[in-house]
C-alpha cells in the first residue's frame, strides 16, 4: 500500500510540473460565459464526461458533482470520485456564489481544499443533456492554471448528440479554448 501511495505521489508531482511546463508563455483567453442562466434547472446530479488533465484529479475516476442552491442563492457542491486504485470514495464540499449580474460566473469555494478554489464559468448548457464549464488564472511567471468540463446528466459521453458535440467543439475552439486538453473521464463505477 505504501508503495502504491508513493508511486500515485510521483505521478502527481510530475504531471503537475508537465501542466505548467506546458503552460509557459500563456495567458488566458477572453471567455465569455453563457450570460445569465436558469441556475434551478443546472441544480442536480452532473457526470464527469470530459475534463481537462489536471494535477487535483489525476488520480481520480468516476467524478460527479452534485449542486443545490440553497435559500440564501449559493449553491452548494458536492464532489465526489473514486480513486483508481482500490475505488474508495472521495467527497469534497463546497460553495459557489454566483455573480448578480451574470449567474453563469460561479466564484466557487471549496473551505477544506483551497487549491480548488476557483472562479468557473458556464459556457454552455442545455440544463437536461449537457454542461461545459470552465475556468482559468493567471499565475505567475506568465503561467495559466486551465481547466475546462464537459458534464452529462448519464455517464457516457455517448450521450450527448454527435451534432451537438460537434457544435460545442467548434464553439469552445473558436472562444480560443484548446479542446485537445480535454481526456475522457472513466466512468466504470457503481455509483
Amino acid at each position: 500500500m505504501q508503495i502504491m501511495l508513493i508511486i500515485s505521489s510521483l505521478f502527481t508531482i510530475i504531471f503537475g510540473i508537465h501542466r505548467v511546463l506546458g503552460s509557459l508563455g500563456q495567458s488566458c483567453p477572453p471567455i465569455q460565459s453563457m450570460g445569465n442562466m436558469n441556475g434551478e434547472s443546472l441544480m442536480g446530479l452532473w457526470y464527469e464526461l470530459e475534463r481537462f488533465s489536471d494535477v487535483y484529479e489525476a488520480l481520480f475516476k468516476c467524478q460527479t458533482a452534485n449542486y443545490t442552491m440553497m435559500a440564501n442563492g449559493t449553491i452548494d457542491i458536492v464532489n465526489t470520485g473514486y480513486t483508481y486504485i482500490g475505488e474508495y470514495p472521495v467527497v469534497y464540499q463546497g460553495y459557489g456564489t454566483p455573480q448578480s449580474n451574470n449567474t453563469s460566473n460561479v466564484s466557487v469555494v471549496f473551505p477544506k481544499f483551497k487549491p480548488m478554489n476557483a472562479d468557473i464559468l458556464v459556457v454552455a448548457t442545455d440544463y437536461t443533456s449537457y454542461a461545459v464549464m470552465y475556468s482559468c488564472s493567471d499565475l505567475y511567471f506568465n503561467v495559466k492554471q486551465e481547466n475546462a468540463w464537459i458534464y452529462g446528466r448519464n455517464k457516457t459521453i455517448s450521450s450527448i448528440n454527435n451534432q451537438t458535440m460537434t457544435q460545442l467543439m467548434q464553439n469552445l475552439t473558436s472562444m480560443g479554448i484548446s479542446v485537445n486538453n480535454f481526456d475522457l473521464t472513466k466512468q466504470d463505477c457503481d455509483n
